[in-house]
Formats: structure tokens, C-alpha cells, sequence
């Protein structure tokens, strides 16, 4: 039996990286490895290897990372080797042979750039080794660790208030990753379960989308035109980011968090028509430059919601604004069309309390994402949760 820092114990894993060592007692010393078990979010064991050299002293490096300054080390060839890949290896060849029999579940999500498979050779700096989270029946359950990110167990429904209120990056985290063993498909269920919105809810999330470009989209050329060029450059950035945040929406793709929105969006397949026109944008030298380029992009993305039949379509080109000379999409009416079509009883209460502008647009605060911008909100599940009325939920 080995025991956690917390008071946590998992059986039936005698068997770590080394193999066997730590049934020999607390007092023996493990030459090659050491198994370390963390509890995290809710008592969830994540399994984590620590090298051990001769000196009996520990390094953070991780097998295949090592170097001369620690001898003794086993090493083990991980060129060329991702973090899932290092995961999956490093629970078939030590953490599985230990569980030989123990009913469990086994994979690699949440947190990390490896889960999003990003890592690279500048991961191993922090936070990054073998590692992989064991589930076990009755004790360490993969539904308290879904609670324990999100705030609400997938395997028993998700609300629409539990789609509203729960950031994308956190879907992302949890959707992608790996599963390296899920006999009783526990985990299965759940990923499933949030593989991507109900049809209403993503109405209603693409409706907030295009409200938050109609909002400031004729801005670039208005601050450019007053000679204000880094103010229509700021503007062009805001609309670059909005639209990319709209891109993930119309591909069915969760959008991760600031680090890896970028190289994301860049495997998006509507990325090859619209990214040359948003990266124009924010390398254009004159607002009218400027302009035209978010214009295409608007455009582009507008055509691609006419495509998914969430509502009626409507004319993607672009138009005058107002008697000015700037020309916008006017994006809010893609915002009254979808809403018009959202039947969702739960989606027709925040519509009703949060009212309309101009008489016809409503005011939509939209999903945690499209509301909140903040890191230290959008990673703590009770911050989050807790946001129900600034979203409009009764």
C-alpha cells in the first residue's frame, strides 16, 4: 500500500517505474524510480514519475530528458515523443502491470499543453513528466474529477446553465487528452456528453458572437479616419479575436485558452479561407486596409453560418453604415436571426430578462467566455458557477 502526502491510498500498486520496489517497505530505496501519488480535484490520483539516481536524490526530469549531470538515471529513448505519447507508454509498461486486476479507469486530460497535444521541447522546463490520472469505483471517481474541473458531473446531464457557465477552454481540456483504458467507458460517457453544444444553446452562443463584432465593427475605419491609427489598430485586434472565437463556434470546436488560440484556429479547416484575410488585417499599414480585410473575414464567416442551417440566410456582403463612409457587416442581424429561432424554454428566460436594444437586438451577454475575459475567473469552477445572474439566469 502506498500513501499519498493527503491520506490518499491506492492497493494493488507495488509495481511503480522500477518495478516492485516499493512493496520492500517505506525504508527501501528505489534505485531507478519512484512513484509518486498526488491527489488532485476531489482525491483523484494522479500518478506521477520521479527519477531517482544513485545518490538516491531526485530530479524533475522526466525519462528521455535526462542528462550526464545525473547518473544512474534510467533513461528511456523518448525522441521525437509527445506528452500523451509519454503518458501512454509510461502507464502500459509501469502504472498498468501494478493494477492487474483492480477495476480502474486511466487517462490523460485537464490542465497541460500536452493534453492539447502543443507540448514541445520547451515543455519540460515545469509541470510536465510521465505522468497519467487513475480512476477507481467507489473511491477516486471519474466523476469527481469532472466535478472538480467544471462544477457539475457531465455523466448525470448538462444544463443549460452548465453550458453557459462553463469556459471552452475547460471543454477543450477535458474532450481532448487521451483515454488509455475505460472498460466500464465511465469516461467515454462523459466526453461524449460534451462533445459540443445543443443545437439552442449554440444558436445562442453564435447569436452573442456576432453581437460582440456588430458592436464595435465600424469602429476601425471611424478611429482610423480621425487619424487615430492605434486606436483602429487595437479595434482590428479585437474584431481578429472575436472572429476567431466565431470560427471555433461554426466548426463545432472547443476554443482553448490565449497560449494556443492561435495554433488552434490555424487547424481549423475554415482557417485556410479566412486566416490569410484576419492576418492581413492586423498587418495592414492604413485603416482602409484595415477595414476591407476584417470586412472579407466577416463575410467568409457569415457564409459559413448561413451553411449550418441554424437559422434562415442572410445576405453575407458587406454594406454602407449608416451615411458614413465605412462599410460593416451589420453582424447584429445574424444575432436577431438566430435568437428567433432558439425554442429552448431556459434560452427564452434570458432572452426575455435581458431585453432588447433598438428595439430589436437583443442584449445578449452570452456564454463565461463571451461575458468574462478573466484567467483567475475562468479557471476556478466556483468564480464561474457563480456568475449565473451576469449571464441572465434566473
Amino acid at each position: 500500500m502506498i500513501e499519498s502526502p493527503s491520506g490518499i491510498t491506492l492497493s494493488g500498486l507495488a509495481a511503480s517505474a522500477s518495478g516492485r520496489a516499493a512493496s520492500e517497505g517505506a525504508g527501501a530505496k528505489i534505485s531507478a524510480a519512484e512513484t509518486t501519488i498526488v491527489a488532485r480535484r476531489r482525491r483523484v490520483l494522479l500518478i506521477t514519475a520521479r527519477l531517482i539516481g544513485s545518490s538516491g536524490c531526485g530530479s524533475d526530469v522526466p525519462p528521455g530528458f535526462a542528462t550526464e549531470d545525473a547518473p544512474g538515471v534510467r533513461v528511456v529513448p523518448l525522441v521525437g515523443m509527445n506528452g500523451i505519447e509519454i503518458a501512454r507508454r509510461y502507464y502500459f509498461d509501469e502504472v498498468a502491470p501494478g493494477l492487474a486486476g483492480v477495476p480502474h479507469a486511466a487517462a490523460l486530460l485537464g490542465p497541460g499543453s500536452e493534453v492539447l497535444g502543443y507540448d514541445d521541447e520547451v515543455s519540460p522546463d515545469h509541470d510536465f513528466g510521465p505522468r497519467v490520472q487513475v480512476f477507481r469505483p467507489g473511491r477516486d471517481t471519474v466523476g469527481e474529477f469532472f466535478t472538480g474541473i467544471l462544477g457539475f458531473d457531465p455523466g448525470a446531464g448538462v444544463t443549460v446553465a452548465d453550458w453557459l457557465l462553463t469556459p471552452t477552454q475547460l471543454l477543450a481540456s477535458l474532450t481532448r487528452g487521451a483515454v488509455f483504458h475505460d472498460p466500464a467507458g465511465s469516461l467515454a460517457r462523459r466526453r461524449d456528453a460534451l462533445a459540443w453544444y445543443p443545437d439552442d444553446v449554440w444558436r445562442y452562443a453564435l447569436a452573442a458572437g456576432w453581437l460582440k463584432v456588430s458592436q464595435e465593427e465600424a469602429f476601425v475605419a471611424r478611429t482610423g479616419s480621425t487619424g487615430d491609427d492605434l486606436g483602429s489598430r487595437l479595434l482590428a485586434a479585437r474584431l481578429t479575436r472575436e472572429l476567431v472565437r466565431l470560427a471555433f463556434l461554426i466548426s463545432r470546436c472547443w476554443a482553448p485558452y490565449g497560449k494556443w488560440l492561435g495554433r488552434a484556429f490555424a487547424e481549423l479547416p475554415i482557417a485556410t479561407s479566412v486566416g490569410p484575410a484576419l492576418a492581413a488585417a492586423l498587418a495592414a499599414p492604413s485603416w482602409p486596409d484595415r477595414e476591407a480585410s476584417i470586412g472579407t473575414a466577416m463575410s467568409t464567416l457569415a457564409t459559413a453560418t448561413n451553411e449550418l442551417g441554424l437559422c434562415p440566410p442572410l445576405d453575407p456582403s458587406p454594406r454602407q453604415f449608416y451615411n458614413r463612409d465605412i462599410r460593416v457587416l451589420q453582424a447584429d442581424r445574424y444575432t436577431i436571426a438566430l435568437s428567433a429561432e432558439i425554442t429552448d424554454p431556459t434560452l427564452r428566460g434570458v432572452l426575455e430578462r435581458v431585453g432588447v436594444r433598438h428595439g430589436v437586438i437583443p442584449r445578449l451577454p452570452g456564454t463565461i467566455d463571451q461575458a468574462v475575459d478573466s484567467t483567475d475567473l475562468l479557471g476556478d469552477p466556483a468564480r464561474f458557477r457563480a456568475a449565473a445572474p451576469l449571464l441572465g439566469l434566473g
